[in-house]
């Protein structure tokens, strides 16, 4: 979102910033090392939310007992966390079931004057933007401002000696902003 499509922040009108996460790869010959190998980059379904200002969307892996059959992202909301104790208001969480995703990897903000903001809160393995990473290893990075089309990735695909692939996160960011109350219309213009 560049600054000339940043809503006016006002206190008569409210905006909601949709934000859709959707599956990315950067080079669709890479998606498949091999005929029968599973795609490289985790596959999920195309995740929605809803941010207003004051709300905060926290991207991590939630803990599982038992790992499932295929890699699925899981909408998570507060009251399911595995920290549901320690919520605070107006937070929710989306869920990828990929080892290279920490618990608590990143969040997505709206900031006061109305920009979408994105930044690893200290992963183990790393966020990109756009091809660039965020910061190293373990360390929070800045806030970024994200713009439609934004590509991110969540952790490194790699092979241990004797374990499963674990894939990293790709994924292309959208938004769209939309009033919550938007003004009534002028009577006085209606009848020109």
């Amino acid at each position: 979102m560049s600054m000339t499509d940043s809503p006016p922040v006002s206190s008569e009108l409210t905006f909601t910033y949709k934000v859709t996460m959707s599956p990315h790869c950067e080079d669709a010959q890479t998606v498949v090392a091999y005929p029968g190998q599973n795609p490289v980059s985790f596959h999920f379904e195309p995740v929605e939310r809803d941010l207003r200002m004051g709300s905060v969307l926290k991207i991590g892996r939630k803990p599982e007992k038992k790992i499932p059959m295929a890699p699925i992202a899981l909408n998570t909301y507060p009251e399911d966390m595995f920290m549901a104790e320690e919520v605070e208001p107006h937070i929710d969480f989306v869920a990828f079931q990929s080892k290279v995703v920490s618990r608590m990897h990143a969040e997505l903000w709206v900031s006061d004057d109305g920009k979408v903001m994105f930044k690893d809160v200290g992963s183990s393995s790393g966020t990109w933007v756009n091809k660039r990473r965020m910061s190293p290893a373990g360390k929070e990075s800045r806030a970024y401002e994200i713009e439609n089309g934004d590509v991110i990735q969540l952790g490194i695909t790699y092979q241990g000696e004797q374990e499963d692939i674990f894939k990293s996160v790709g994924m292309k960011i959208f938004v769209t902003v939309q009033p919550n109350n938007p003004p009534s219309p002028d009577p006085f213009r209606s009848h020109l």
